[in-house]
Parts: structure tokens; sequence; C-alpha cells
């Protein structure tokens, strides 16, 4: 089982619905398995609809968690305000 069976039903998704997000969620994952070897089998690779994913594979990103992300910082609220991007979310995005 993978991610949609995890956070889909929090979002409101019913049963019916969570087997066809998971089913999209595994077709998209081995599309872009093939173009982009290593990039779908991360802890957190389907959180938010497959965006860590989506992210790496197309936009080269890095993925780890928030909050050992924040203390690593240093001084989180000076690179808070120097960064283009942060893609934050708990729940839902």
């Amino acid at each position: 089982m993978g991610a949609a069976f995890t956070f889909a039903p929090q979002k409101g998704a019913t049963p019916s619905d969570v087997v066809l997000l998971d089913h999209g969620l595994k077709h998209f994952s081995e599309i872009v398995e093939k173009h982009f070897p290593g990039s779908t089998e991360f802890p957190g690779a389907g959180a938010a609809g497959g965006l860590p994913v989506s992210a790496k594979a197309f936009l080269h990103a890095t993925h780890e968690r928030g909050i050992d992300f924040y203390y690593a910082m240093g001084k989180p609220g000076r690179k808070i305000e120097q960064a283009d991007w942060i893609f934050t979310g708990e729940g839902k995005f």
C-alpha cells in the first residue's frame, strides 16, 4: 500500500477514491522512474500527492524532514528571508 492509503482519507477521500489515487501515484512513479532512475523511492516520496518525487526528478531538489532542516540552518529566520522558495505543510497542501 502506498501513500494514498495513509494520507488520502485525511483529506476526505472515500475508500474507492483511495484505490484510484494509489493506482495513479503508482503509474506516475513508473513513468518518472523510467526517465529519472532513482527519483521515486525515498521516505516521504508520496507526500503531497507525489510532490517530493516531482521536485527531485524535475527540479533536482533535495528532500528532508522540515524540522531537521530548520535546526540545521543555525539562524533559520535569516536564511528563510533569503530563500526563493519554501514548500511546507502538514495534513494539507
